[in-house]
């Protein structure tokens, strides 16, 4: 759940040549510790727990920051938790050297480790007894936002000002740019009464991110809060209160339904009314060439969606090729579609097939029947290892399709969402394939062209970036969508 892990408090990179300058850097006046509450929709969820320190090493003072945190949810399948821990050593100078995190993400655990030498972070990751390396370039803009806490600190930082900076985060394993936007100063609830703070609003537009912070005068952050995000709430708070047990947050796993609309394998046309009381259903949920969405009065939107076809496809040859297509075509870190056992296993599928639309059908087919299938395990997998496992539930389906797809040269999108089944619209994945058009597929259900149960609400690559923002976009809508069946119909009705 890379979405929760990039709301903590991680180590940042501002641009320091924006910011005013500072009186003096005392690496001693950063030290402390404090924790922070987490919240989802009022609940408390967990706790984020971060303690700095100075040590002396040969070449001057080195400042260690330690972050935790834990996060306890329910998906209605039994409880699971969150957790993650990170080291980041500064220089004298601020910026980050060394930043070492251990996660585990619903029992699957990761260590990145990513080290700066030379005008670049070289990182290395370790998951499933799997280790990767990999080297990124830093920007001119990649620091610290110590340099934003101790401008406050020490009066130098406007109430209303707007920086650039950048940041590694590892949960995504990638350097992301941000922008930090000073919004002026407002009073806000805290621990010990209300505290006149300045509010910050951090965007990284690459992953749709965007969190709105509240630090005090002394530099410290009192209050993060995402409302578009189940309004998420971390707020510092004592240690007694953050580790108080709580029950794990539940969130739903479906969103019900009146009508029923008995088998979904059967529904050829769907028309909806859509809700939500914080952000309207039209930006929930998009256009897409099976959807039409339009906006009805402030909050709520109709939705027409209709089964994907299989007409016009034959006639396109593999490989798959075109400018606009190359992200849908190229290995990354989650679809590694250049890796010679899924290269080996989708010639194996598609034999000596060159139609991309009925090679296509071949990977559904073959995924639907040989991989085993789980009602839900929200660990996040890679293509390699769902290969190795051979099971998993409809994440791990679309997953290893969008890098089987690509190695015999289909383009290929992940897609997320809601389909119907019985009593509501469960929260789903399945997939695009591009075979002269984009078509819907659901390797999960054995469908090579999705009935008009499916209700998309974000699709991307599965770059880290992209899958980011597609769980974001797609977690928006969890708890506060509902949806209404206005009609239906089945066939050739």
């Amino acid at each position: 759940m890379v979405l929760f892990c990039l709301l903590a408090p991680h180590g940042l990179g501002l641009c320091a040549e924006a910011l005013p300058a500072l009186a003096n850097v005392d690496l001693n006046q950063l030290t402390g510790e404090a924790w922070f509450r987490a919240s989802l929709l009022g609940a408390p969820v967990g706790y984020v727990h971060t303690l700095a320190s100075v040590d002396e090493a040969d070449d001057g003072p080195i400042l260690e920051s330690i972050e935790e945190m834990t996060l306890r949810i329910d998906f209605g399948q039994g409880p699971f938790e969150v957790s993650s821990t990170t080291s980041t050593e500064y220089g004298a100078d601020l910026k980050p050297r060394r930043i070492r995190s251990a996660q585990d993400e619903f029992g699957r655990v990761k260590t990145i480790e990513a080290e700066v030498r030379e005008g670049q972070l070289h990182v290395q990751t370790t998951a499933a007894d799997v280790r990767t390396e990999k080297t990124l370039p830093l920007g001119p803009h990649f620091g610290s936002e110590l340099v934003l806490s101790l401008a406050a600190a020490q009066g130098l930082l406007p109430d209303v000002a707007t920086y650039e900076f950048q940041a590694f985060v590892p949960e995504l394993e990638l350097l992301v740019d941000f922008e930090a936007e000073c919004m002026g100063r407002e009073t806000v609830q805290a621990r010990d009464g209300e505290v006149e703070a300045l509010k910050i609003v951090l965007r990284a537009r690459s992953i749709g991110l965007e969190v709105q912070w509240w630090m005090d005068a002394g530099g410290e952050v009192v209050k993060q809060q995402m409302p578009s995000l189940m309004n998420l709430v971390i707020e510092k708070v004592t240690e007694e209160e953050a580790l108080a047990v709580v029950a794990p947050f539940t969130i739903a796993d479906h969103i019900p339904v009146a009508e029923r609309m008995g088998s979904a394998r059967a529904l050829s046309y769907v028309r909806l009314k859509a809700g939500s009381p914080a952000t309207p259903a039209a930006e929930l949920i998009p256009q897409s060439h099976l959807q039409t969405v339009t906006p009805l009065g402030e909050r709520e939107a109709e939705v027409t969606v209709v089964r994907e076809t299989d007409q016009g496809l034959a006639g396109h040859t593999l490989p798959i090729a075109g400018p606009e297509l190359a992200e849908f075509l190229a290995p990354n870190d989650i679809v590694q579609s250049d890796d010679p056992a899924i290269v080996a296993k989708a010639r194996e599928i598609i034999g000596e097939e060159t139609d991309a639309w009925r090679a296509a059908q071949k990977l559904v087919r073959w995924l639907y029947d040989k991989m085993r299938k789980l009602d839900h395990d929200p660990r996040p997998m890679t293509a390699s290892e769902c290969l190795k496992s051979m099971e998993g539930d409809c994440s791990e389906h679309a997953t290893l399709l969008c890098a089987l797809a690509r190695a015999v040269g289909i383009p290929s999108r992940f897609v997320t969402g809601v389909v119907y089944l019985e009593d509501g619209y469960y929260y789903h994945a399945w997939n695009e394939l591009y075979v002269g058009r984009w078509v819907a597929c659901d390797p999960t259900w054995g469908e090579v062209t999705c009935n008009a149960g499916h209700l998309t609400l974000a699709s991307g690559s599965l770059t880290s970036e992209s899958f980011a923002r597609t769980n974001l976009q797609a977690v928006r809508a969890m708890g506060v969508l509902a949806l209404e069946v206005l009609e239906h119909r089945k066939g050739g009705d």
